[in-house]
Parts: structure tokens; sequence; C-alpha cells
């Protein structure tokens, strides 16, 4: 084979010196330098010696260092590093760090800056002087804030709470003059809470509610009827403007029952006690006679809601214990 043109035999044939780059790969640290036995390719070196560059002098003769095949999965983008035979790892070559700008001098000879001067966006100084610095107090606050506490301009602590991006509304009791009786429970504001609005008596003919209809219009049983259940106690003392007087059962619509309110007969829903105690309650000797009750049974009471007895001795809707 002619590795350099012209070839000596006719017959032989000629290939690119390229084509003739042996396997292997350059060690990194090669001999100390010298001024002999230089090459020009691989294949001016004898067996499998590769031709490789020194740091001075020729490039000479050398046996390749012996590289594993590694398949790295990370993309460097500014190669990667080699250990001490020189062959390739997977470790990336670092990004280096950007270099350090250069700030021509400043002259600020009618500043006088008592903090000192302040820097540019560049690092480099201006003749804008530092602000004073400022010693913020430590605030004693009685409250912790889940969200952290706010800052003031300066960076200092207040002990004013962060306000939550997603605030859950916690709903207060509506304070009704006077307290509705809502055997149908209340109508919700904006935030989803209680009003003191009652719910409309749903039309017993299905015809769906019917807030102004005539409650004495409603369908009511055959007279004489007893229907089950007990009547809730009569605590509140006084009747409301829904009530449907009776003289039995069988004059009340649905479930209703005739029940005692205020000296009259009305249709009331039975009570339906609900599952929950109540809490235990001191009686509070000061109040000589017990305030207003404003409820009687546990079904007008919203949600899982009793109706318990308070301090004072009266009824009122309660969470149960």
């Amino acid at each position: 084979m002619c590795i350099r043109a012209p070839c000596p035999d006719p017959k032989a044939n000629c290939v690119p010196i390229a084509d003739l780059s042996k396997t292997g790969t350059c060690p990194v640290f090669l001999l100390e330098c010298t001024s002999e036995g230089g090459c020009g390719y691989d294949a001016d070196c004898p067996s499998n010696d590769k031709c490789c560059q020194v740091d001075c002098g020729p490039r000479v003769c050398t046996q390749p260092a012996e590289c594993p095949l590694r398949k790295c999965t990370a993309d460097c983008t500014n190669g990667y590093e080699r250990d001490d035979q020189g062959c390739r790892t997977c470790t990336c070559i670092p990004t280096p760090d950007p270099p350090t700008p250069k700030c021509e001098a400043v002259s600020c000879p009618t500043a006088k800056c008592a903090y000192g001067f302040a820097n540019g966006p560049d690092g480099c100084q201006t003749c804008d002087c530092n602000p004073e610095p400022v010693e913020c107090p430590i605030p004693r606050c009685q409250y912790q804030c889940p969200n952290g506490y706010a800052t003031t301009a300066q960076g200092c602590q207040t002990c004013t709470c962060i306000p939550d991006s997603n605030p859950t509304i916690q709903c207060s009791r509506p304070l009704c003059n006077p307290e509705p009786n809502c055997p149908n429970g209340y109508e919700k504001d904006a935030n989803g809470c209680n009003t003191c609005t009652c719910l409309p008596v749903p039309d017993p003919a299905g015809n769906g509610d019917s807030p102004n209809a005539d409650p004495n219009d409603n369908q009511k049983s055959p007279s004489g009827v007893q229907k089950s259940g007990v009547c809730p106690a009569d605590r509140v003392g006084r009747k409301f403007a829904s009530d449907i007087t009776c003289s039995d059962d069988g004059g009340c619509p649905g479930n209703k029952m005739c029940c005692s309110r205020a000296g009259a007969k009305v249709c009331r829903s039975p009570d339906v006690p609900k599952s929950g105690t109540c809490p235990v309650v001191t009686k509070n000797a000061k109040f000589g006679k017990s305030s207003v009750s404003k409820c009687d049974a546990d079904s007008e009471c919203v949600d899982n809601e009793k109706c318990c007895e308070n301090s004072t001795g009266s009824f009122e809707c309660t969470t149960p214990a």
C-alpha cells in the first residue's frame, strides 16, 4: 500500500493519508519536550503507535491511551473532563465564573457620603451615596402570624400579619331581632353564611317553593289523624307569622304536628333530636331571671347544632360537645 505520492509501485492502491489514522486516543500528558523523533501522521509511526502533539516541539510517536468506551447521558455544553490517562469521563466541564467587571475610576469631588458610595447595576462605583443604615427595633407582638409579619419600607418587621392569599371565610351567627323560626333552614349570603331570612316552605303539590302562598292553603291530613313524633318544647314563648293554627294533627301539612306555642295550637315540626351532646354549662347566679330562649328543638337549628341550655337558663342553638 502506498502512503505517499508518487507511488513507487504502479500496481499499489494509493489512499489519502487522513484515512490511515490508527485507533486509539493520544494521551494528554506525553513525553518531555524533545526535538527528535518527529512525525507527521499516524502512518509514520511503527506498530500501533500514534503521532501525537506535545506541549512543545514536534509531534512524536507514542503509544495511545487505553480509554474505555463510555456512553454518557449528560449533554455537556463545555465538554467532558478527562482523567489522568487522558481519557474522557462523563463529568461535565463546569461553566467558568463570569468575569469581574472592569470598572473605571470615578471621581466625585463634590459628593460627601457618610456611609460610602453606592454601586451601580454593573457593580461599579457611582457618585450616589449609600442610605443611612436603619436599626430596626424588635417588636413584641401579642399573636403569631401563620403567613409571617409584614415589613416597613425600610425592611423592619411590624406586628401586622401578612394576609392569606386564599382566605377561608369563618361564618358567625347572624344577629337577628327577633330570632326567626326557620324549620327549613336559612338562606345563605354570597359567602355561604346564614342570614336572618328563612328558606321558603316547599309547595306540597310539588310545584316548587311558594314563599308567598297562604300557609292555610297547604294540603292537610284527614281530621282526627294522630301523627308519630314528639312535640317540641315551648321555650321561645311567642308566635311567628308563618305559624298555622290547628286543632289536631290532621290540620297540619306533611309531618307537622299540632303543638302548643305561646298559649295557642299551631303546626310545628316534630322534635327530632340530633346526634351529639349539649355542652355542660354552669348557671350564672347573677341572672335572677332567665333571658329569652331562641330555640325549642334541635330541628330549628342549622347544620349539626343542637338546642341547648346556656348559662342564663335559656335555650339557644349550640355546637354539640
